[in-house]
């Protein structure tokens, strides 16, 4: 959300901040398409929470490094992330930011095709000079191989066949 009060200075730190936060995003998910584990844990803060509740929560950097590197060993492949409808809200300091987002995943599990969307929500911090990923939820809300559509329910590993 815009705030058109305040001293000019501190708006366009916070549209920075919101444009880098934004690119840190897209780099989350390029790294996560291109299964590059040294790029995504460098997004992650150390004591990073990563939750899809219902799901799996992970804390720790270790914890969230070992559940990409099984994933990128699964059968999903060529997946594509798209991250749209961001808002994003600065903290009063500048060093903070939540965000909301939607997400849509393009992916193949073997032969099938894939499709996924939810939502992300993250919080996030500047640690010197770069944001880092704090907090992340994804919450899953349909998962789905496209031959069946998406209105028959979620898509498990035992759905292969």
């Amino acid at each position: 959300m815009s705030d058109r009060g305040g001293e000019p200075a501190a708006r366009l730190a916070a549209l920075e901040a919101r444009a880098e936060v934004q690119e840190m995003l897209a780099r989350y998910v390029r790294a996560v398409d291109a299964a590059d584990l040294g790029a995504i844990t460098d997004i992650f803060a150390p004591e990073i929470v990563w939750d899809s509740p219902g799901r799996v929560r992970l804390e720790g950097i270790e914890a969230v490094a070992e559940y990409y590197a099984n994933w990128f060993s699964s059968p999903y492949r060529d997946t594509r992330h798209h991250v749209t409808n961001l808002a994003i809200e600065v903290g009063a300091g500048g060093e903070e930011a939540h965000v909301e987002s939607y997400y849509l995943e393009l992916a193949s599990y073997g032969e099938l095709s894939i499709v996924g969307y939810g939502n992300y929500r993250d919080e996030c911090q500047l640690d010197g000079g770069r944001w880092r990923i704090l907090r992340k939820e994804v919450e899953v809300l349909g998962l789905a191989r496209v031959d069946q559509g998406w209105a028959g329910g979620m898509f498990t590993p035992e759905h292969a066949q």
